[in-house]
């Protein structure tokens, strides 16, 4: 059934310039890099499908921030949790799969001279990422999640534009550390992270996702008192939108982090099962060369 203000809602953009700037100048920068990559040989890592990884992340956070998902935003909360989801987590895993690191630095002008100081042994950049233990991405990233699903919080973010734009980006910029440590992605300052924190990580931020998520789910009563005062849209009243967001932020929102965790453990099989395998080659081998 044809709805008009559906329509609009679901048809409209709000090009906001700042974004648009943003995004147009990562992506110009990191496909300069990929060229360039490419252009020396380093197909590995300027791969078809790091290029597409990265793409589709740049174009997640256009979605999540200037189409109908920031609009819906203002008038659901379940979409708003949709926004959350995709800003914290769908955005960062795809970019960081993308390894921005090293194409940035080959796609920036004077990429490579800053990088080379900010992570020199004692630049700032290495200095900083140094002093980040597991521990602390960790704490950083729950306490942005839990401090903004405060009440008062949110509804002064969903009431006051920019502070609604610093909610996004302590979502976004806490779930790039976070993924960061994960994925492995550059720059890998000790090489790559053993596989024990990574999955810790990966189960304690599912079960403090879910605290709030389950507490919202099961509420008798809004939580979010700005919403009252929004229009309804679909016919969705003010509970069952409380109710579904939670779900969303519970199930979907926690199985990302259950997926990835999953991921690695499977991927780290991969790998002993391989090293193993070489490992009675070699004693293959050498028996056959005494032979």
């Amino acid at each position: 059934m044809y709805n008009p203000t559906v329509y609009a809602l679901l048809t409209s953009w709000d090009w906001r310039p700042e974004v648009i700037f943003v995004l147009g100048a990562a992506a110009i920068f990191y496909l300069n890099g990929w060229l360039k990559l490419r252009r020396r040989g380093n197909a590995r890592l300027a791969s078809g499908w790091r290029l597409a990884s990265y793409f589709a992340g740049l174009f997640v956070l256009a979605i999540s921030l200037m189409s109908f998902v920031d609009i819906l935003g203002g008038l659901l909360f379940l979409m708003h949790m949709i926004q959350h989801l995709l800003v914290l987590s769908l955005a960062p895993i795809l970019l960081l799969l993308g390894e921005p690191f090293p194409m940035l630095t080959w796609g920036i002008p004077g990429g490579k001279r800053l990088a080379e100081r900010l992570f020199a042994r004692r630049g700032v950049g290495r200095q900083l990422l140094q002093k980040l233990p597991v521990g602390g991405v960790l704490l950083l990233s729950v306490g942005f999640l839990w401090g903004w699903h405060d009440p008062d919080a949110y509804n002064a973010a969903l009431r006051i534009g920019w502070l609604h734009d610093l909610q996004h980006l302590t979502f976004f910029l806490p779930g790039m550390l976070f993924w960061w440590k994960v994925t492995g992605a550059a720059p890998r300052l000790h090489g790559r992270s053993p596989l024990f924190p990574r999955l810790a990580l990966l189960l304690l931020m599912a079960v403090a996702n879910m605290i709030p998520a389950v507490g919202i789910s099961l509420a008798s009563e809004p939580i979010y008192t700005y919403y009252l005062d929004m229009p309804r849209v679909a016919g969705i009243d003010v509970m069952t939108d409380q109710v579904i967001g939670g779900v969303i932020m519970w199930v979907p929102g926690t199985m990302m982090y259950m997926v990835a965790l999953l991921i690695l453990i499977f991927r780290a099989f991969q790998q002993n099962e391989k090293a193993k395998g070489g490992v009675d080659n070699r004693r293959y081998l050498v028996g056959a060369q005494a032979a």
